[in-house]
């Protein structure tokens, strides 16, 4: 018979009664094991649910990563309590709009951040400190078994927090029941095991990291959380994953780049690991070609999906080394879990061959921005075609669906710009760029002057090279209107706390200079 979790901490209690001994997750060289990251987590619910947090709460965490966070993130669910990480990098104003606009009940820290947390939160709110004696004490103190729990699947499970267009940050609501549509389809599609170690690598407050975290839980297989050093240290990095036999890995795609630019890839390297996913961006088919090439006997996957539904919606298998290297690959077709579809400009349902505003259905999708109705309104609409009606999230990424009835990501709608009278995506710019063999990473922006739009590129070339050979060099790939009036080179561009290259800063900061 299935087993079956309608809440997510569930996944810990179940793997702590079939598998106790087994170990749930790894750090450097520190591990715990189901049994005692169950009994850890009841305890912390308990003192959570002792300070006052009960069903409907927020529960802030401000920890570096460690297995403390994993604690943090299940203690909170067994509370009753919605968890929403902060970025301890972050600037303190940063955090303290999300805290102002979460209102937490509790914060959970530990002795690295606490000095950070009192910068950032009222006195009012109560702070919980792993890792100081007095308060170590009260949780081990505690009682081992599960606290009473009210939540149903509808309840929300964390709150997210993503960059907003106003310079707001705004939190996105996912329940229990999206994370278990998720799992589920992970586990069962890639079929994921308990023999399976699966890397930790994105930050804790960035949603790429729940994959991760809840299909290692659901298939109960060991999670191996990454420091963030080894992000700078590529061949430390691969050591790492060899050291902790990694099985499947995950990441954004600009971390493969980098890893692929600095030639440790060997093909004796990383011998156990049977799947490498990413998402998050575009993966530049110069970069994984380089990928596959090395490794023709693992799968690489490519996954399509926003935070508003639940990380993952669509898929892409990759068979075969790009041969286009101006072309990234598809992000494919829907999960189970999920029901995409492209509306056209006229808004009509894409056939194969047009172009439109990805929508998304299905189990994943969200309960909408934590009080913020207008952007809910504005995001999260009632499906005009589908009959029984349902909610569809707007992602705004414009997609082609392709002959083969498969989805391809061409960039955002805010990033299609019109220049000299043409309709240009900036993605498809970049990608062009990046077919060049000595451009490394590449961004296109758009700003205004009063003659209109006009482009700037900004790139990281191997060897020195100047701004008029590059242009020379894309005039032959794409048409004269595509090509920017203005090259600037830098020797990296700026990357998120999510690892993701920041468009905002190289438009605020480094536009003036072209």
């Amino acid at each position: 018979m299935r087993n079956m979790a309608h809440l997510v901490q569930q996944y810990i209690d179940r793997n702590a009664r079939q598998n106790p001994k087994k170990t749930a997750v790894v750090f450097n060289d520190e591990s715990i094991t189901y049994k005692d990251l169950e009994e850890y987590t009841n305890q912390l619910g308990r003192v959570l649910k002792k300070a006052g947090v009960g069903k409907g709460d927020r529960v802030c965490f401000c920890l570096y990563k460690s297995i403390n966070s994993i604690k943090a993130i299940f203690g909170i669910l067994k509370a009753d309590a919605s968890y929403v990480p902060l970025d301890a990098f972050s600037p303190a104003a940063r955090l303290k709009k999300i805290t102002q606009d979460a209102e937490p009940k509790v914060l959970v820290c530990d002795t690295d951040t606490m000095a950070l947390v009192k910068s950032i939160i009222p006195v009012s709110v109560t702070v919980v400190c792993l890792g100081k004696k007095r308060v170590d004490d009260s949780i081990l103190a505690e009682k081992k078994i599960s606290p009473s729990c009210t939540n149903t699947p509808e309840d929300v499970a964390y709150i997210f927090y993503t960059s907003g267009s106003t310079g707001t940050p705004k939190g996105v609501m996912i329940t229990h029941r999206n994370l278990n549509g998720c799992a589920d389809w992970a586990v069962r599609e890639f079929g994921i095991t308990k023999k399976d170690t699966l890397s930790s690598h994105p930050p804790f407050h960035f949603d790429l990291s729940t994959f991760d975290i809840y299909a290692c839980f659901k298939a109960g297989a060991t999670l191996v959380i990454v420091p963030e050093k080894f992000s700078v240290f590529p061949g430390a990095l691969l050591d790492y994953i060899e050291h902790h036999s990694m099985t499947i890995w995950n990441s954004v795609p600009s971390l493969l780049s980098y890893v692929a630019r600095s030639g440790v890839l060997t093909k004796d390297r990383i011998p156990l690991v049977k799947k490498i996913f990413f998402n998050g961006e575009v993966f530049s088919p110069k970069y994984l070609a380089q990928w596959m090439t090395m490794y023709p006997k693992k799968e690489f996957v490519n996954m399509y999906g926003p935070t508003e539904a639940t990380v993952q919606c669509s898929f892409y298998r990759i068979k075969r080394v790009p041969k286009n290297l101006k072309k990234p690959v598809p992000i494919g077709k829907s999960c189970s879990n999920a029901k995409i579809f492209a509306v056209t400009v006229d808004g009509k349902i894409a056939r194969p061959g047009q172009r439109g505003e990805l929508y998304i259905g299905g189990s994943g999708v969200g309960r909408g921005y934590w009080r913020n109705r207008e952007k809910t309104k504005e995001s999260f609409v009632q499906n005009p075609f589908a009959a029984p009606k349902g909610i569809v999230y707007k992602t705004g990424d414009f997609v082609l669906y392709n002959k083969n009835k498969e989805y391809e990501f061409l960039g955002r709608i805010d990033h299609q710009v019109k220049h000299m009278g043409y309709r240009i995506e900036l993605g498809e710019v970049e990608s062009a760029l990046l077919s060049i063999s000595y451009i490394k990473e590449a961004i296109v922006v758009a700003y205004e002057k009063e003659t209109g739009n006009e482009l700037a590129a900004f790139v990281v070339t191997s060897g020195k090279r100047s701004a008029a050979s590059i242009i020379a060099d894309l005039r032959t790939i794409v048409p004269a209107y595509m090509v920017p009036g203005k090259v600037l080179m830098l020797p990296s561009l700026p990357k998120t706390s999510t690892g993701k290259t920041d468009r905002v800063t190289l438009k605020e900061q480094y536009v003036a200079k072209v």
